[in-house]
């Protein structure tokens, strides 16, 4: 079939899907433009402006053939044999692909078409794929598990893209029996996919998906709570991280001030992390705590934090960035964060004491 064909096809296909809501007719839309893009033979025109609308046709037909019945934006990636307007589609996935650190990813929103509210700016790939934020849940048990997941907040929405790729395209257009497979790929792990011996960009929405995250999050609540009460970070040490530890990036701490809480610091994570010279080099850290309590008491928690992070995760010191941490703070997170490289030595103890500290005698503290 010519590739004229195959675009027309396509577009009548999505414009009728649009009509009728019928998956199948998205799906037929995803199949054709699968065949434009990705399964030509014949040399093509260096510029064509097609493929980019071939592409969208690719993406959104996929996100919405696969869309939930029951639940809207929500895609339903799992195996099975779905129908075509010419026949069926028989798609299989690797549940491998799933898991992300000691988390598993369980359920699938379609960002494409997602509203952004709050940030300075939104970052988005063009490129194949329906790109879509995945929700987590804990995978495995035991210790191993737990470590590597610990650190994770548990409404965190991870960017994906899901990919169909099709076997054999023209043959299965020509028999109505299309074999494909769904692959989902983490947009902190991969930014290209390659198909038929060609590395194509994926579709990525990364400021949708923290957007996402941040939308109705109870983190907006604990700002007031956790300077008037006692609030207590669900985190070892106050510190949570975004992505799972990746060797070799600095971590960069973010530490909040006072009726405040790491949510502050979405567009500069949102900047940072988007810009193609820093994103290979750094990872984020965020240190929470209650504000009200004493700035050295603070400062504390972040310093033992920040010593027993490093050795959880480097325990024989292989990993030399991990002595270059950068610590970034805003109003009270400044001064702890200034703490942090300050040595008082014996100076607020000698004022009240002629015995020197490591000598002194003292009876260990006592409840009220």
């Amino acid at each position: 079939m010519s590739r004229e064909y195959l675009f027309v096809l396509s577009e009548l296909s999505f414009y009728h899907a649009v009509k009728s809501q019928k998956p199948e007719y998205f799906l037929a839309a995803a199949v054709y433009a699968y065949a434009f893009v990705l399964g030509r033979t014949e040399e093509a025109p260096a510029v064509d402006p097609r493929f980019r609308l071939a592409t969208n046709l690719y993406n959104l037909g996929l996100a919405q053939g696969l869309e939930s019945r029951e639940e809207e934006a929500t895609v339903v990636i799992e195996p099975g044999s779905r129908p075509l307007p010419f026949g069926k589609i028989e798609i299989s996935v690797d549940d491998k692909m799933f898991l992300w650190s000691g988390l598993r990813m369980v359920r699938f929103i379609s960002l494409g078409e997602f509203e952004v509210r709050g940030f300075l700016n939104r970052y988005r790939q063009a490129g194949i794929g329906a790109p879509l934020a995945a929700e987590l849940a804990p995978a495995g048990e035991g210790p191993e598990a737990e470590e590597a997941r610990k650190r994770i907040p548990p409404r965190l929405k991870v960017p994906v893209t899901a990919v169909l790729r099709i076997e054999d395209v023209s043959a299965g257009i020509a028999t109505g029996d299309v074999r494909a497979r769904i692959e989902v790929y983490a947009a902190d792990s991969a930014t290209t996919v390659e198909i038929a011996g060609r590395h194509v960009p994926l579709e990525l929405e990364p400021t949708a998906a923290l957007a996402y995250t941040l939308e109705g999050a109870p983190i907006w609540d604990v700002e007031i709570g956790g300077f008037l009460s006692a609030f207590r970070p669900r985190f070892p040490e106050g510190l949570l991280m975004l992505h799972p530890y990746r060797p070799g990036r600095v971590p960069v701490v973010l530490v909040h001030g006072t009726v405040s809480s790491p949510s502050r610091w979405v567009n500069i994570v949102n900047e940072l992390q988007n810009d193609p010279k820093l994103r290979e080099h750094i990872q984020f850290w965020l240190f929470t705590y209650n504000t009200s309590n004493p700035i050295l008491l603070s400062a504390a928690d972040l310093r033992q934090g920040l010593q027993r992070i490093r050795k959880e995760l480097d325990p024989d010191g292989l990993d030399p960035v991990l002595g270059e941490v950068v610590v970034i703070g805003h109003s009270q997170g400044g001064l702890l964060t200034r703490l942090m490289v300050t040595d008082s030595g014996t100076r607020f103890w000698d004022p009240y004491s002629s015995i020197p500290f490591d000598e002194a005698k003292m009876s260990p503290r006592r409840g009220r």
